[in-house]
Protein backbone atom coordinates (compact mmCIF):
# COMPACT_ATOMS: atom_id res chain seq x y z
CA UNK A 1 0.00 0.00 0.00
CA UNK A 2 0.99 3.26 -0.86
CA UNK A 3 2.03 5.85 1.97
CA UNK A 4 0.06 8.47 0.68
CA UNK A 5 -2.91 6.02 0.85
CA UNK A 6 -2.26 4.90 4.00
CA UNK A 7 -1.86 8.21 5.55
CA UNK A 8 -5.52 9.20 3.83
CA UNK A 9 -7.21 5.97 5.22
CA UNK A 10 -6.08 6.88 8.81
CA UNK A 11 -7.13 11.09 8.56
CA UNK A 12 -9.41 12.50 10.90
CA UNK A 13 -11.26 15.24 9.69
CA UNK A 14 -11.79 17.80 12.82
CA UNK A 15 -14.53 20.48 12.26
CA UNK A 16 -14.98 22.98 14.87
CA UNK A 17 -18.56 25.02 15.70
CA UNK A 18 -17.71 27.55 13.39
CA UNK A 19 -17.06 25.63 10.52
CA UNK A 20 -20.03 24.06 10.51
CA UNK A 21 -21.53 26.57 10.46
CA UNK A 22 -19.98 27.45 7.47
CA UNK A 23 -20.52 24.34 5.72
CA UNK A 24 -23.06 25.23 3.59
CA UNK A 25 -25.79 22.29 5.54
CA UNK A 26 -29.34 24.12 4.82
CA UNK A 27 -32.47 23.43 6.67
CA UNK A 28 -34.40 22.46 4.10
CA UNK A 29 -31.53 19.73 3.27
CA UNK A 30 -31.15 18.79 7.23
CA UNK A 31 -35.26 18.26 7.08
CA UNK A 32 -35.14 15.70 4.00
CA UNK A 33 -32.29 14.12 5.96
CA UNK A 34 -34.03 13.54 9.01
CA UNK A 35 -37.47 12.46 7.39
CA UNK A 36 -35.11 10.07 5.65
CA UNK A 37 -33.94 9.27 9.22
CA UNK A 38 -37.55 8.65 10.29
CA UNK A 39 -38.00 6.52 7.43
CA UNK A 40 -34.88 4.25 7.98
CA UNK A 41 -36.38 4.03 11.26
CA UNK A 42 -39.33 2.61 10.17
CA UNK A 43 -38.35 0.41 7.57
CA UNK A 44 -36.09 -1.19 10.56
CA UNK A 45 -32.75 0.22 8.84
CA UNK A 46 -31.48 2.44 12.37
CA UNK A 47 -29.69 1.09 15.73
CA UNK A 48 -30.01 3.52 18.63
CA UNK A 49 -29.87 1.99 21.73
CA UNK A 50 -30.79 4.41 24.74
CA UNK A 51 -29.52 7.14 25.88
CA UNK A 52 -26.87 6.94 28.38
CA UNK A 53 -26.74 10.03 31.25
CA UNK A 54 -24.16 11.26 33.73
CA UNK A 55 -26.00 13.93 36.09
CA UNK A 56 -24.18 15.58 38.39
CA UNK A 57 -27.33 16.53 41.04
CA UNK A 58 -27.02 14.80 44.00
CA UNK A 59 -24.61 17.37 45.90
CA UNK A 60 -21.24 15.38 46.75
CA UNK A 61 -19.96 13.11 44.26
CA UNK A 62 -17.02 10.88 44.68
CA UNK A 63 -15.89 13.77 47.89
CA UNK A 64 -16.07 16.53 45.23
CA UNK A 65 -19.56 19.07 45.64
CA UNK A 66 -21.29 19.66 42.26
CA UNK A 67 -23.88 22.39 41.90
CA UNK A 68 -26.38 20.14 39.99
CA UNK A 69 -26.79 21.43 37.21
CA UNK A 70 -24.31 19.76 34.66
CA UNK A 71 -25.87 16.54 32.90
CA UNK A 72 -24.28 14.40 30.23
CA UNK A 73 -25.39 12.17 27.55
CA UNK A 74 -23.90 9.04 25.42
CA UNK A 75 -25.40 8.88 22.53
CA UNK A 76 -24.38 5.83 20.16
CA UNK A 77 -26.31 4.41 16.95
CA UNK A 78 -25.91 3.24 13.75
CA UNK A 79 -28.15 4.43 10.25
CA UNK A 80 -27.89 1.92 7.89
CA UNK A 81 -29.74 4.03 5.05
CA UNK A 82 -26.03 5.27 4.76
CA UNK A 83 -24.20 3.14 6.90
CA UNK A 84 -22.96 5.31 9.39
CA UNK A 85 -21.58 4.76 13.16
CA UNK A 86 -21.03 6.63 16.04
CA UNK A 87 -21.59 8.73 18.74
CA UNK A 88 -22.50 12.12 20.46
CA UNK A 89 -21.51 12.87 23.64
CA UNK A 90 -22.64 15.97 25.09
CA UNK A 91 -23.25 17.67 28.04
CA UNK A 92 -25.39 20.63 29.28
CA UNK A 93 -25.66 23.41 32.02
CA UNK A 94 -28.57 26.10 31.97
CA UNK A 95 -25.90 28.30 33.93
CA UNK A 96 -23.74 28.54 31.30
CA UNK A 97 -24.01 31.83 29.77
CA UNK A 98 -24.88 33.49 33.01
CA UNK A 99 -22.00 32.12 34.61
CA UNK A 100 -18.92 31.33 32.25
CA UNK A 101 -20.48 33.02 29.13
CA UNK A 102 -20.13 29.75 27.38
CA UNK A 103 -23.37 27.90 25.24
CA UNK A 104 -25.66 25.74 27.24
CA UNK A 105 -24.68 22.90 25.46
CA UNK A 106 -21.36 21.80 24.57
CA UNK A 107 -20.50 18.08 22.62
CA UNK A 108 -18.72 16.58 19.85
CA UNK A 109 -20.22 13.62 17.27
CA UNK A 110 -17.84 11.26 16.29
CA UNK A 111 -18.10 9.32 12.64
CA UNK A 112 -16.61 5.86 12.35
CA UNK A 113 -15.69 3.59 9.60
CA UNK A 114 -18.67 1.14 9.97
CA UNK A 115 -16.16 -1.83 8.70
CA UNK A 116 -12.36 -0.84 9.87
CA UNK A 117 -13.70 1.09 13.03
CA UNK A 118 -11.56 4.05 12.44
CA UNK A 119 -12.49 7.43 13.18
CA UNK A 120 -13.37 9.53 10.22
CA UNK A 121 -14.42 12.85 11.76
CA UNK A 122 -14.76 14.72 15.15
CA UNK A 123 -17.70 17.47 14.54
CA UNK A 124 -18.86 20.00 16.82
CA UNK A 125 -22.62 18.92 18.35
CA UNK A 126 -24.26 22.32 19.13
CA UNK A 127 -25.26 24.28 15.63
CA UNK A 128 -26.36 20.18 14.61
CA UNK A 129 -27.80 19.54 17.50
CA UNK A 130 -30.08 22.49 17.42
CA UNK A 131 -30.25 21.96 13.35
CA UNK A 132 -32.10 18.42 13.65
CA UNK A 133 -34.27 19.22 16.35
CA UNK A 134 -35.66 21.83 14.25
CA UNK A 135 -35.90 19.68 11.65
CA UNK A 136 -37.22 16.91 13.23
CA UNK A 137 -40.03 19.23 14.32
CA UNK A 138 -40.76 20.07 10.82
CA UNK A 139 -41.03 16.37 9.54
CA UNK A 140 -43.91 15.84 12.97
CA UNK A 141 -45.43 19.38 11.78
CA UNK A 142 -45.45 17.63 7.69
CA UNK A 143 -47.37 14.21 9.24
CA UNK A 144 -49.12 15.50 12.40
CA UNK A 145 -50.29 19.36 11.45
CA UNK A 146 -53.54 20.31 10.29
CA UNK A 147 -52.89 21.56 6.71
CA UNK A 148 -54.43 24.66 7.59
CA UNK A 149 -51.73 25.57 10.22
CA UNK A 150 -51.58 29.77 10.21
CA UNK A 151 -51.11 30.40 13.70
CA UNK A 152 -47.48 28.85 15.35
CA UNK A 153 -47.09 29.24 19.53
CA UNK A 154 -43.24 28.99 20.33
CA UNK A 155 -43.08 28.84 24.60
CA UNK A 156 -39.01 29.66 25.17
CA UNK A 157 -37.08 32.36 23.74
CA UNK A 158 -33.71 30.77 23.90
CA UNK A 159 -31.71 29.39 21.05
CA UNK A 160 -33.45 26.53 19.82
CA UNK A 161 -36.85 28.61 19.25
CA UNK A 162 -35.36 30.27 16.05
CA UNK A 163 -34.65 26.73 14.78
CA UNK A 164 -37.88 26.13 15.31
CA UNK A 165 -39.40 28.58 13.14
CA UNK A 166 -37.01 28.41 10.32
CA UNK A 167 -37.97 24.92 9.96
CA UNK A 168 -41.64 25.09 10.81
CA UNK A 169 -41.67 27.60 8.36
CA UNK A 170 -40.67 25.30 5.62
CA UNK A 171 -43.40 23.05 5.57
CA UNK A 172 -46.36 25.08 7.05
CA UNK A 173 -48.22 28.02 5.76
CA UNK A 174 -47.94 30.30 8.97
CA UNK A 175 -48.96 34.02 8.76
CA UNK A 176 -48.59 34.47 12.78
CA UNK A 177 -46.08 33.73 15.15
CA UNK A 178 -46.21 34.10 19.01
CA UNK A 179 -43.13 34.05 21.13
CA UNK A 180 -43.51 33.43 25.32
CA UNK A 181 -40.68 33.95 27.58
CA UNK A 182 -40.85 35.49 31.34
CA UNK A 183 -37.77 37.56 29.66
CA UNK A 184 -38.74 40.51 27.67
CA UNK A 185 -35.80 41.57 26.08
CA UNK A 186 -35.05 37.31 24.68
CA UNK A 187 -38.96 37.58 23.09
CA UNK A 188 -37.74 41.04 21.41
CA UNK A 189 -34.49 39.47 20.36
CA UNK A 190 -36.73 36.57 18.77
CA UNK A 191 -38.47 39.21 17.03
CA UNK A 192 -35.89 40.96 15.72
CA UNK A 193 -33.75 38.24 14.60
CA UNK A 194 -36.62 36.25 12.57
CA UNK A 195 -38.20 39.35 10.93
CA UNK A 196 -35.34 39.40 9.19
CA UNK A 197 -35.72 36.30 7.96
CA UNK A 198 -39.42 35.92 7.04
CA UNK A 199 -42.38 37.89 6.22
CA UNK A 200 -44.54 36.61 9.02
CA UNK A 201 -45.83 38.73 11.59
CA UNK A 202 -44.29 37.94 14.78
CA UNK A 203 -45.64 39.00 18.44
CA UNK A 204 -44.39 38.64 21.58
CA UNK A 205 -46.56 37.36 24.20
CA UNK A 206 -45.82 37.63 27.86
CA UNK A 207 -48.88 36.04 28.83
CA UNK A 208 -49.05 32.05 27.83
CA UNK A 209 -52.78 31.90 28.04
CA UNK A 210 -53.32 34.76 25.77
CA UNK A 211 -50.39 33.13 23.01
CA UNK A 212 -51.59 29.78 23.23
CA UNK A 213 -55.07 30.34 23.02
CA UNK A 214 -56.07 30.11 19.02
CA UNK A 215 -53.19 28.78 18.04
CA UNK A 216 -52.71 25.51 15.31
CA UNK A 217 -49.15 24.70 16.89
CA UNK A 218 -47.73 25.01 20.26
CA UNK A 219 -43.87 24.34 20.50
CA UNK A 220 -42.72 23.67 24.28
CA UNK A 221 -39.03 24.33 24.58
CA UNK A 222 -38.10 25.67 28.14
CA UNK A 223 -35.89 24.75 30.09
CA UNK A 224 -38.06 25.21 33.37
CA UNK A 225 -39.59 22.27 34.93
CA UNK A 226 -43.24 23.57 35.51
CA UNK A 227 -46.50 23.33 33.29
CA UNK A 228 -46.92 25.77 30.71
CA UNK A 229 -49.96 24.80 29.44
CA UNK A 230 -53.35 23.98 30.47
CA UNK A 231 -55.74 22.13 29.20
CA UNK A 232 -58.65 24.69 28.06
CA UNK A 233 -56.40 27.24 26.54
CA UNK A 234 -55.51 24.71 23.11
CA UNK A 235 -58.12 24.72 20.02
CA UNK A 236 -59.47 21.45 18.25
CA UNK A 237 -57.09 20.05 15.82
CA UNK A 238 -53.83 21.36 17.87
CA UNK A 239 -50.20 20.10 17.79
CA UNK A 240 -48.41 20.21 20.17
CA UNK A 241 -44.81 19.61 19.88
CA UNK A 242 -43.05 19.25 23.73
CA UNK A 243 -39.41 19.19 22.95
CA UNK A 244 -37.81 20.19 25.85
CA UNK A 245 -35.97 18.23 28.17
CA UNK A 246 -38.73 19.40 31.09
CA UNK A 247 -42.22 18.53 31.35
CA UNK A 248 -44.00 22.05 30.35
CA UNK A 249 -47.86 20.19 30.23
CA UNK A 250 -50.63 19.55 32.78
CA UNK A 251 -51.03 16.43 32.99
CA UNK A 252 -54.92 16.60 31.82
CA UNK A 253 -53.37 17.98 28.37
CA UNK A 254 -51.52 14.94 27.87
CA UNK A 255 -54.57 12.73 28.49
CA UNK A 256 -56.96 14.66 26.45
CA UNK A 257 -54.70 14.15 23.72
CA UNK A 258 -56.59 11.71 20.58
CA UNK A 259 -53.10 10.49 19.68
CA UNK A 260 -49.82 11.16 21.14
CA UNK A 261 -46.87 10.31 19.08
CA UNK A 262 -43.10 9.58 20.03
CA UNK A 263 -39.76 9.62 18.51
CA UNK A 264 -38.47 6.57 20.28
CA UNK A 265 -40.60 4.86 22.87
CA UNK A 266 -37.37 3.61 25.18
CA UNK A 267 -35.78 6.61 25.53
CA UNK A 268 -39.16 8.65 25.82
CA UNK A 269 -40.09 6.60 28.61
CA UNK A 270 -37.06 8.48 31.26
CA UNK A 271 -35.84 11.60 29.32
CA UNK A 272 -38.48 14.37 28.21
CA UNK A 273 -42.42 15.67 28.58
CA UNK A 274 -43.53 12.49 28.99
CA UNK A 275 -40.67 10.54 31.14
CA UNK A 276 -42.50 12.01 34.54
CA UNK A 277 -45.89 10.72 33.83
CA UNK A 278 -44.23 7.05 33.24
CA UNK A 279 -42.53 6.96 36.37
CA UNK A 280 -45.22 7.83 38.16
CA UNK A 281 -47.74 5.04 36.47
CA UNK A 282 -49.70 7.68 34.92
CA UNK A 283 -49.32 6.84 31.18
CA UNK A 284 -48.39 3.83 29.87
CA UNK A 285 -46.75 2.10 26.41
CA UNK A 286 -50.97 1.47 25.44
CA UNK A 287 -51.33 5.71 25.83
CA UNK A 288 -48.88 5.83 22.81
CA UNK A 289 -50.25 6.07 19.40
CA UNK A 290 -47.05 4.71 18.07
CA UNK A 291 -43.38 6.49 16.73
CA UNK A 292 -42.79 9.04 13.88
CA UNK A 293 -41.08 6.01 11.61
CA UNK A 294 -43.81 4.52 11.46
CA UNK A 295 -46.10 7.05 10.37
CA UNK A 296 -43.48 8.01 7.78
CA UNK A 297 -43.54 4.86 6.02
CA UNK A 298 -47.43 4.69 6.34
CA UNK A 299 -47.58 1.78 8.36
CA UNK A 300 -49.75 4.13 10.61
CA UNK A 301 -51.85 6.88 10.06
CA UNK A 302 -51.05 10.52 10.72
CA UNK A 303 -53.51 13.15 11.33
CA UNK A 304 -56.68 11.67 10.12
CA UNK A 305 -59.35 14.52 11.14
CA UNK A 306 -59.56 17.21 13.38
CA UNK A 307 -57.52 15.27 16.01
CA UNK A 308 -55.40 16.49 18.92
CA UNK A 309 -52.30 15.48 18.74
CA UNK A 310 -48.96 15.48 20.90
CA UNK A 311 -45.55 14.99 19.43
CA UNK A 312 -42.69 14.70 21.93
CA UNK A 313 -39.31 14.34 20.30
CA UNK A 314 -36.58 13.72 22.56
CA UNK A 315 -33.80 13.63 20.08
CA UNK A 316 -32.35 10.31 18.78
CA UNK A 317 -28.80 9.60 17.69
CA UNK A 318 -29.60 8.62 14.12
CA UNK A 319 -30.60 12.16 13.57
CA UNK A 320 -27.38 13.51 14.64
CA UNK A 321 -25.33 10.61 12.63
CA UNK A 322 -26.99 11.54 9.78
CA UNK A 323 -26.46 15.66 9.88
CA UNK A 324 -23.01 14.96 10.49
CA UNK A 325 -22.37 12.36 8.30
CA UNK A 326 -23.76 15.05 5.69
CA UNK A 327 -21.75 17.81 7.54
CA UNK A 328 -18.54 15.99 7.03
CA UNK A 329 -19.26 15.15 3.18
CA UNK A 330 -19.90 18.63 2.52
CA UNK A 331 -16.48 19.28 4.90
CA UNK A 332 -14.22 17.22 2.41
CA UNK A 333 -15.67 18.02 -0.98
CA UNK A 334 -14.63 21.96 0.26
CA UNK A 335 -11.47 21.07 1.87
CA UNK A 336 -12.71 22.36 5.10
CA UNK A 337 -11.82 20.98 8.35
CA UNK A 338 -8.43 20.64 10.64
CA UNK A 339 -7.14 17.01 9.65
CA UNK A 340 -5.71 14.92 12.01
CA UNK A 341 -3.06 11.95 11.51
CA UNK A 342 -3.96 8.46 13.27
CA UNK A 343 -0.78 6.93 14.14
CA UNK A 344 0.27 3.74 16.47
Amino acid sequence: MRVESLLERNEIIFLSEGECRQVGLTMEKAIDIIEDVFRAQGLGRTWVPDKTSVRFDLGLVFEKFVEGHQHFTAMPGYVGSIDTVGIKWIGQNWQNTAKHGLPSLIGMIILNDPETVMPLAIVGAGWLTAMRTGAASAVAAKYLGRRDSKTLCIIGAGYQSMFQLDALDKVLDLDEVRIVDIKSDAMENFKKGMTKRTDLTIVPEPNREKAVRGSDVVVTCTVVDIPMVKRDWIKEGVLILAIGSYPNLDYDVVKSMDKIVVDHLLQTRHAGELSRLFSQNLISERDIYGELGDIVVGKKKGRESDEDILMVPIGMASEDLAVAHETYKLAKARGMGQKLAWTW
